[in-house]
């Protein structure tokens, strides 16, 4: 993975303990890749997004325990390069690969900043 730029907007720590080495899952454009905070150098590729050409990235990353699946919002570029319609999508963890679940919409240039599991209210909840 070395040369590929982590998105490190989000990182997001899955099944650690206190006193033990952590595993960190992160997002690059295309990829779901994770590193254990014991040894940070060697970073993993957990798997492909395989949304499909049209899609250039998928940026922010939740956690959901209850299911054991990531969320994200993919970036689906339209033949006007200005406009592309945002969509959640759920990441396997153990695969990587993503599902398409619903488009946000058309964005020229807004995109959500936040995205998080809220485990108290049983949803996802992101924020612009």
């Amino acid at each position: 993975m070395r040369g590929k730029n982590l998105i490190a907007g989000l990182l997001v720590a899955v099944g650690a303990t206190v006193a033990s080495a952590e595993t960190i899952y992160a997002i690059t454009n295309t990829h779901l890749v994770k590193f254990d905070t014991a040894n940070p150098g060697v970073v993993s590729t957990v798997g492909a997004f395989n949304l499909g050409a049209n899609y250039t990235r998928v940026f922010n990353l939740a956690y959901n325990k209850s299911d054991g699946n990531f969320y994200g919002i993919g970036w689906r570029d339209q033949i006007n390069p200005n406009r592309a319609t945002q969509t959640l999508v759920r990441i396997n963890a153990s695969t990587g690969a993503a599902t398409e679940i619903a488009d946000y919409g058309f964005s020229d240039v807004t995109t959500f900043e936040s995205m998080e599991y809220n485990d108290s209210l049983g949803s996802l909840v992101s924020a612009r």
